[in-house]
């Protein structure tokens, strides 16, 4: 891809965010610029299925010329780009705020609940830990769910010993698998699944950004820690999705 995230804003298309070392990073695209024209076209008389060929490469032959609008600036520029492999960072940021009131901050933001994330998310939260934060703000907005072994983590890092041996969540199955939906208890813990020690933040309040695009995973998190810490939801209302899907191979039927 070219390392990007877009939204359709009031029928603007606007950059989201962007991945390190990425195509777009590397031509300082940055959050809330503007995509107004492809291929020396202006993207409203550019088809739909054009588009998504020109945005959304599908082989590293793509090239796509773009014109850019920089927020904030009040001309374009011309940036051409060629897609390539991109390795997606599902920590994006991770920094400390200090307010007006000498509060120390924590800010992460979280996109994917991918495999990958176990790590960074460990050591973003020991750092916070170490650091002595006096709250956290957890940016779910752009994350669509994943894995919830992943969301499991990032709670009972939050909640810390107070929630520790308690159900963190219990899947459901339909009448034909009670058995599963016996077994199927996530509880939170102080390891990861990797065998890491997962540090206790002991936090009494979460605030969680949320998005319509706040799904699936990222909802257990504010549904498994809402028995055990105050979550403060700020933003819009979360996709809602309520169910999950158990990947089982299916090679020779």
């Amino acid at each position: 891809s070219f390392g990007y995230k877009l939204v359709n804003q009031s029928n603007k298309l606007r950059v989201s965010f962007v991945q390190p070392n990425s195509p777009a990073n590397l031509q300082q695209i940055k959050r809330g610029a503007q995509i107004v024209g492809l291929n020396g076209i202006p993207i409203e008389q550019v088809s739909y299925d054009n588009q998504v060929a020109a945005l959304y490469p599908t082989s590293s032959q793509t090239i796509t010329k773009f014109e850019i609008k920089d927020n904030g600036a009040s001309t374009t520029r011309i940036v051409e780009m060629k897609a390539t492999k991109v390795t997606t960072k599902p920590v994006l940021q991770n920094k400390i705020i200090t307010t007006q009131d000498n509060r120390r901050l924590g800010y992460l933001v979280f996109t994917d609940h991918i495999a990958t994330a176990s790590d960074p998310l460990v050591e973003s939260l020991r750092e916070f830990k170490q650091q002595g934060i006096d709250d956290l703000v957890l940016d779910l907005r752009y994350n669509g769910g994943g894995y919830i072994y992943i969301a499991n983590e990032v709670a009972s890092m939050i909640a810390g010993t107070k929630a520790q041996g308690r159900v963190f969540e219990q899947l459901q199955y339909n009448d034909k698998h009670p058995d599963w939906t016996a077994e199927s208890k996530f509880f939170f813990t102080n390891k990861s699944r990797s065998g890491q020690d997962l540090p206790q933040l002991n936090l009494s309040r979460v605030f969680v950004l949320t998005s319509a695009r706040t799904c699936s995973a990222s909802e257990s998190i504010i549904n498994g820690l809402a028995p055990f810490v105050q979550v403060i939801t700020i933003g819009g209302t979360t996709c809602g999705k309520p169910y999950r899907f158990s990947q089982k191979d299916n090679c020779g039927t």
